[in-house]
């Protein structure tokens, strides 16, 4: 049995043992708050005076030019006023080196206690600081929302504690900061509940996000909602990075290059994955060698670092799109420079196939919808090209005189560095759209049970020759385009389940669809039993009626759309398998299912499992029994073996019934973006 370790015995033995405990955002050159700058060697006598502490942690402000972060201790960080009431404690143990999550002193700590007897901060917090320099802080960053600047935002409710093992951790809902603006700086237990259920459904899916570590019930304390006071939580969080593009953003707005620049070098050192290499820009674009104002081929580090970032993200947004996940609020202060997903509000899996479906309420330009995020993630990734202008566009050339002296950039250097920066943008956003498609599509031909290695999509693409390159995308365009096009039109059309979809067809065991009579076989019919229930009722009749001119002879409609669409995709379908498994004599079932089941999940939270849970919390918020449940379903989508039958077998019976799943009572709900 693997030995834990207190947090506690970790700091005593750091850097000996497998748990490594640093601090890098706020030890690696960049700037804290002025205001807040000596904290650290006063925090006693600050704790002592009620007004000053109130003033330093927990009063807003515009902290000082330059500042990346303000040092800042939770606002409810006494011993025992939260209770755990989720604890992952898989991550514990793989993320966090076996820290053991049975100690009350770490779980206290983790949760965001600070502060212990005689008002003086916790052994472990001082111990921290003493030795490490390590005291917790909240990030500055601005951001735009709904595409309109918003100014200063930061860490309105979340303080940064530690990293252990190269995982940033921090508590959201922990109470004022000197970025709450006009908000209280609590979490409503309902939105820490969707938040940590949502990131390791994620996780457990294979989308890259952030993850949760600690559920936690305050019962001492109410959010402010409206009118209405609610059971406040916390979620205790962590991820490699939580730097954001709206970072960025505020150091633009503040014309401060110097803070861009530190920010820029933490980020390229400290928090990206090093790439082996990219794809040619001759590949993407057309471009002039030797020609001086497009020196985009020599490539500098901050190149290197826009790029990568957009790639991340394209990867992760063309995830959501195969899931459809949607997140509901992408403004660039929760777009991660790691491509994860992050601050969860009115997010949703999609009930039906929908590309102008958002789950926010308040999207009524539906900016946000299920088939913008790809183009939002990129208007995102243009401020944020913005914010690094100055150095994307000087180029080796100019590089060293602009972060000298910026001052003395003439107009032909100007000329150059827009020249540049416009022909790099076109490359990056050609890269994006590719990384984009190329990974949404491989998703997608393997949740329809197709090998994405056999269809020559998994083959190191930057070392592809330009011809070679050009034959790659064109087969990338015509999977989207013949297949998963066609499926998409039938799937928004007939209001089909659209995760349950691809576990119907996965199950299908033959690809002969079509019978003689040219009505689609029963096999596919299957599909498409699982229909939602919409609010109005003709809508309910006519998808009745175009699914029935599918697959009843009588009233058969060869010429509809629909017919032509489906009747595509099941043609194309058997000609792609036929393909690749040509030489396979296994039965097509069990083909389908090696590579289908590593994707397809039997199980994703939706807002009506959601709801549920939020009642019987509403009700008793220690009584965890549907909470847990809803955990080890969403944290287990591949296997059902692990959701632990025993417990409340009635609710996941329920939960995975396809047709209780379509009832108008749990179909399109949306969420506003109060939390």
């Amino acid at each position: 049995m693997t030995t834990m370790t207190t947090l506690k015995d970790a700091i005593a033995k750091n850097g000996t043992n497998k748990i490594h405990i640093s601090s890098n955002f706020i030890i690696k050159n960049l700037k804290p708050d002025d205001m807040s700058l000596n904290c650290i060697k006063n925090i006693s006598s600050i704790l002592q005076n009620k007004d000053e502490k109130t003033k330093l942690f927990h009063t807003s402000r515009i902290v000082s030019k330059g500042a990346h972060y303000s040092y800042c201790i939770t606002e409810h960080n006494n011993e025992g006023i939260k209770r755990p009431l989720l604890i992952n404690k898989t991550a514990f143990q793989q993320e966090l080196g076996d820290l053991d999550y049975t100690d009350s002193a770490t779980i206290d700590f983790l949760q965001g206690v600070m502060v212990g007897k005689e008002n003086q901060m916790t052994e472990i917090w001082k111990s921290l600081i003493k030795k490490y320099n390590i005291f917790p802080y909240s990030q500055a960053y601005a951001g735009f929302q709904f595409g309109q600047f918003s100014g200063q935002l930061g860490d309105g409710r979340v303080v940064n504690l530690l990293d252990i093992n190269g995982q940033s951790i921090q508590v959201k809902g922990s109470g004022l900061t000197p970025f709450s603006r006009s908000a209280d700086g609590k979490a409503t237990l309902k939105a820490s509940v969707r938040e940590f259920i949502i990131s390791e459904s994620l996780h457990s899916i294979g989308i890259p996000t952030t993850r949760g570590l600690i559920l936690s019930y305050i019962p001492d304390i109410k959010a402010l909602r409206g009118l209405k006071r609610v059971k406040a939580g916390t979620v205790t969080r962590f991820a490699k990075s939580w730097v954001r593009l709206g970072n960025f953003d505020l150091q633009r707005w503040r014309q401060d290059l110097d803070a861009i620049i530190k920010l820029s070098d933490y980020c390229i050192e400290e928090v990206m994955p090093k790439p082996e290499s990219f794809i040619p820009i001759e590949n993407l674009i057309d471009i002039e060698k030797g020609n001086d104002a497009y020196d985009v081929l020599d490539i500098t580090k901050y190149d290197e670092f826009l790029r990568n970032v957009a790639i991340a993200n394209a990867s992760n947004v063309a995830k959501w799109q195969a899931y459809g996940f949607t997140n509901g609020v992408l403004n660039t202060d929760n777009t991660s420079i790691l491509g994860l997903s992050m601050d969860y509000g009115p997010f949703s899996f999609i009930d039906t196939y929908d590309d102008d479906w958002t789950p926010n309420k308040d999207d009524s330009t539906k900016r946000y919808s299920l088939g913008n995020q790809p183009k939002v993630i990129w208007w995102n990734l243009l401020r944020f090209a913005e914010s690094l202008t100055m150095l994307i566009g000087s180029g080796n050339k100019h590089l060293d005189l602009v972060k000298k002296d910026p001052q003395s950039v003439n107009e032909t250097i100007a000329q150059y560095m827009t020249d540049r920066t416009i022909k790099l943008i076109e490359y990056v956003e050609k890269e994006y759209d590719f990384y984009y498609k190329l990974n949404y599509v491989k998703l997608m031909v393997q949740r329809l049970g197709l090998c994405s290695k056999k269809l020559g999509l998994d083959i190191p693409v930057t070392s592809l020759s330009q011809e070679d390159f050009k034959s790659f995308d064109k087969k990338l365009d015509d999977l989207q385009d013949n297949l998963i096009e066609k499926l998409l039109s039938v799937m928004k059309t007939t209001k089909v389940d659209y995760n349950n979809f691809f576990l119907d067809f996965q199950n299908i065991g033959t690809n002969s669809l079509i019978n003689e009579d040219k009505t689609f076989s029963q096999e596919l019919y299957k599909c498409f039993a699982n229909v939602h229930e919409g609010v109005n009722l003709y809508v309910n009749n006519e998808t009745s009626d175009a699914i029935d001119k599918l697959f009843i002879s009588e009233v058969l409609d060869t010429d509809f759309k629909l017919y032509k669409d489906l009747e595509a995709f099941v043609s194309e379908y058997k000609k792609i398998w036929e393909s690749i498994n040509n030489d396979i004599d296994t039965d097509i079932k069990e083909v389908k299912l090696s590579v289908s089941t590593k994707v397809n999940p039997y199980f994703i939270p939706r807002h009506h499992h959601f709801n549920e849970v939020d009642q019987s919390l509403e009700s008793d918020a220690e009584a965890i029994s549907k909470l847990q449940k809803l955990y080890l379903m969403s944290s287990n989508p591949y296997n059902p073996e692990l959701w632990n039958e025993k417990l409340l077998p009635e609710v996941q019976k329920r939960w995975i019934d396809p047709a209780d799943t379509c009832k108008n009572k749990n179909s399109f709900s949306q969420c506003g973006c109060s939390s």
